[in-house]
């Protein structure tokens, strides 16, 4: 069975209702069914351990350094929205906290018959600790990079959870695809790659810290620093944080911190936490914008790589092409649904639907008719929820991406830049405007080359700062009750790329 997510519009096989694109649930009453396929992302795969990635074939044409992958968190959001006003992330405790029901079969604690490897995560079975014990470890050194810069236990704590949070807020609806339950210890679930997953967000939370110290590192020495208004978004923290605390109900900021991160936690460790992000990616992102390959170079890249390229079907010579469109869809109004989800229009509908449609073409076309004037017409008129936020644009579409009508259009020999027109399909009609169309071998080639780039800035920066850590010395508190919020925002996209722990 075909099923169409309400929300995202993608649509996937099988019977469950949860979308595995945007991982959102979907009421059996309320899915459509379609037998066509729609334009959809491919569903991001879960970290093993933060690196900078870029997926062949998925780079966009137009691409900023916001597309490429850093450290296991995407391209970092604005840091205006460092403080996001959710509620309900407590830890187990205190009078009214449940504590998870774990039979004694389950509980394995950290005696010296459990201990492993104390070079490696895999030192402890747990790492979990009590409230007042985590308070006594607080400033207990667990890693160091180079010679002298040192993380604590206190500030460990920062990283882990939003480490943690990050995977829940993206994948939590389906975690359990992955063989997470958030209502148990994760110090007793196992991961498919292998250990516990506190073990797993552990490992991510030192990658993450010793990436985001050591590029910040790097952009001190090279006289990096933010803007101002970037600076004053830092040095803002405490007020919003006083404010967010104030409007959900918490008696103070430390109580907020506590119930997002444990005891211990101050206003100071996340603001640091959050400058070090900013300063790194203000780093990598200077120096991967001074990266700009040339046609040469991408050809010659591929020619050195071309049996790689081979052995999955690319050549230069196959013809094959990827295409950048923008489009606008307008859907018909009044339609009537039936048990199967299927929604159908009468004739009268589907003729204003078009009636509309030529109307905002017309009007565009007796206006600026840049791409950049579409990309707006299409923010303010499009109901593609797919691409509605980027000015209707879809990238590096190849054939079989997109529903027949469209494609056809797409992929019209004699289509050039700026071509615009009207093409209807099951879902509307939809306003179209040709961007550009790149060799397959091209766009591949130029992503691969560029994920290259966007590696070596970061594995440059860590190999001037090796890290060592005390797996020894490492304790963490008690999972959130409601592991997929947080009040406090991690600097990133809603998108993650990285590696599936079940490879």
């Amino acid at each position: 069975m075909s099923m169409k997510c309400k929300f995202c519009s993608a649509e996937w096989e099988g019977e469950s209702t949860i979308c595995p694109v945007c991982g959102k649930e979907n009421e059996e009453d309320l899915l459509t069914t379609s037998t066509e396929e729609t334009p959809q992302e491919p569903v991001e795969s879960l970290p093993e351990t933060p690196s900078s990635n870029v997926e062949e074939g998925q780079e966009n044409a137009k691409m900023s350094p916001g597309r490429i992958a850093l450290f296991a968190i995407l391209a970092v959001a604005v840091v205006a929205v460092v403080v996001a006003l959710i509620v309900s992330t407590m830890h187990g405790r205190g009078a009214d906290a449940t504590e998870p029901t774990v039979s004694s079969e389950e509980t394995t604690a950290p005696t010296e018959a459990t201990l492993g490897d104390p070079n490696s995560v895999t030192y402890r079975n747990s790492y979990t600790v009590s409230d007042e014990d985590l308070l006594t470890a607080a400033d207990q050194v667990v890693a160091t990079l180079g010679d002298d810069v040192k993380l604590t236990n206190q500030q460990l704590q920062v990283y882990y959870w939003m480490t943690y949070f990050d995977f829940m807020n993206s994948y939590g609806s389906y975690a359990s695809y992955f063989g997470l339950d958030a209502s148990m210890p994760l110090d007793q679930q196992d991961c498919p790659q292998g250990g516990t997953w506190q073990q797993y967000f552990l490992s991510n939370a030192l990658t993450s810290w010793q990436q985001f110290q050591s590029l910040s590192l790097c952009a001190q020495e090279e006289d990096f620093s933010l803007s101002d208004e970037q600076q004053n978004l830092i040095d803002q923290i405490p007020a919003d944080l006083e404010k967010t605390a104030a409007s959900n109900g918490y008696d103070s900021v430390e109580d907020l911190m506590f119930y997002s991160m444990g005891p211990g936690i101050t206003v100071e460790n996340y603001q640091q936490y959050m400058y070090n992000y900013q300063l790194g990616y203000l780093y990598f992102e200077n120096k991967y914008n001074q990266f700009q390959p040339t046609d040469e170079e991408i050809s010659t890249y591929f020619d050195e790589n071309q049996e790689t390229f081979s052995a999955n079907g690319v050549t230069k010579d196959d013809g094959s092409i990827n295409v950048d469109v923008r489009h606008v869809l307008l859907q018909p109004e009044n339609g009537t649904t039936d048990d199967q989800g299927q929604t159908t229009y009468t004739e009268a509908a589907w003729e204003a639907c078009r009636l509309q449609a030529e109307e905002l073409l017309e009007q565009w076309r007796s206006g600026d008719t840049s791409e950049e004037s579409f990309a707006q017409l299409a923010s303010q008129h499009s109901q593609d929820p797919g691409s509605v936020s980027n000015g209707g644009l879809y990238s590096n579409v190849k054939k079989g991406d997109m529903v027949a009508p469209f494609e056809d259009w797409c992929f019209d020999e004699s289509r050039k830049t700026g071509d615009t027109g009207l093409v209807k399909t099951d879902y509307g009609y939809h306003i179209m405007y040709f961007v550009s169309s790149t060799p397959v071998w091209y766009t591949q080639a130029k992503a691969a080359l560029l994920s290259e780039k966007s590696q070596s800035i970061v594995s440059d920066c860590v190999a001037k700062f090796p890290m060592t850590v005390d797996y020894t010395a490492i304790v963490v508190g008690e999972i959130p009750e409601d592991p997929t919020q947080s009040a406090l925002q991690d600097p990133t996209t809603p998108d993650t790329t990285a590696t599936d722990p079940t490879e």
